[in-house]
């Protein structure tokens, strides 16, 4: 691997560890303080709005400016996303900070996988489903470490010290990373259309999956949001070190096997992504259904496992390949930003179902994922 490529997954390591550790301590944290499951469904769609609009823009601009800006960027507001979290104490700026750090972490996203591809072509389905599993597992050992600095020094300290690190990881990427200048600009001119995502003016393989993945989206928001520590916590009555254990595997299932996984997927990809999501989908269903805390927790934990670490790395080839050449963040940017919009209903409908019953987001979650799978045969 060339320089650049191990820069990307050293930011991409660092960049997970804080999002592990901010992914478990916020709904904890907000919990700690009181709030209402509502209040947090709300916190966490309003959030997303911000970043369905953000996400085209970045794609396009990156198309002109270069990608290694974009990158920095998400870095350091990232960084201070994570430090004014436990410091502006009102729904109002935990909006704010929320949808700061959702736009960084879906920019990082969108110009890492760019910039895997136009850095190695040849090899990236390879390099990004080792990238995803690097992340996966190291959102796993910031799972772990969130939940021993809640133990040892309170809430606070992941956000502060996940604050710290992205600074850190902020510099060393600016001064180590070297942009190859690929990126084309057309007439010295940008157009932002939000008719873009409306329509989906995009390649038609692009718009079945955009439409797949806001479907998907819609689904794995309702169980994998501020409600996924809670339903631990409610329903099974754990503590917060087995649930830090518990989502530290969770992690683990998905990023340890994607390590490893494209050197061994072969045959039709389509009819794997179609089976391994149905599969996703079906896991965290029963994973709500099943009452006794053991059997539930280790069918849920295989939704990963056997699910996103099969189908997430053929979906990222799949939408590098059908984007158009000159157009590339710009149309990946137009699919994850129309997906994103599920991500919106997905905390506000499980704050309204956990008010029913701690079980029904989950349950709910997989149906609507397993929905999804079906709408991929039209491929």
């Amino acid at each position: 691997m060339n320089k650049n490529i191990w820069i990307i997954f050293v930011t991409s390591s660092v960049f997970a560890l804080c999002f592990g550790m901010y992914d478990f301590a916020f709904p904890l944290y907000l919990s700690h303080l009181k709030i209402s499951f509502e209040v947090m469904g709300f916190i966490f769609s309003i959030s997303t709005i911000f970043i369905v609009l953000l996400r085209i823009y970045i794609g396009k601009a990156s198309d002109f400016m270069g990608r290694k800006i974009f990158y920095s960027i998400s870095l350091i507001a990232s960084g201070f996303a994570n430090l004014f979290t436990p410091i502006l104490t009102s729904s109002f700026f935990w909006v704010i900070t929320k949808s700061v750090r959702e736009a960084a972490s879906v920019t990082r996203e969108i110009m890492r996988s760019v910039l895997l591809f136009e850095n190695n072509k040849g090899r990236f389905f390879t390099l990004i489903a080792r990238n995803n599993g690097l992340e996966f597992f190291w959102q796993g050992v910031g799972t772990i470490l969130a939940g021993l600095l809640i133990g040892a020094l309170g809430y606070h300290s992941p956000f502060l010290i996940g604050a710290l690190l992205l600074f850190i990881i902020y510099f060393v990427f600016e001064r180590q990373f070297k942009e190859i200048k690929i990126f084309q600009k057309e007439n010295g001119k940008m157009k932002f259309d939000l008719n873009d995502l409306i329509t989906l003016n995009i390649p038609p393989k692009l718009k079945i999956l955009a439409i797949t993945n806001f479907v998907f989206t819609l689904g794995l928001s309702i169980s994998h949001c501020f409600i996924m520590p809670l339903f631990f916590k409610e329903k099974f009555g754990l503590s917060i070190a087995v649930i830090a254990i518990i989502l530290t595997i969770h992690r683990f299932s998905l990023g340890i096997p994607m390590f490893f996984i494209g050197d061994f997927i072969k045959g039709n990809l389509k009819l794997i992504y179609i089976i391994t999501l149905a599969i996703e989908g079906l896991m965290i269903t029963l994973g709500g259904i099943i009452p006794n805390v053991l059997v539930a927790t280790i069918v849920w934990l295989t939704h990963d496992l056997i699910g996103a670490a099969f189908w997430s790395p053929i979906q990222q080839t799949l939408m590098q390949q059908y984007s158009r050449e000159n157009r590339r963040a710009e149309d990946i940017s137009i699919v994850t930003g129309f997906a994103a919009l599920g991500a919106i209903f997905g905390p506000l409908l499980a704050g309204w179902l956990s008010g029913i019953s701690i079980s029904l987001p989950f349950i709910v979650s997989g149906i609507i994922t397993m929905l999804a799978s079906l709408i991929l045969f039209k491929l």
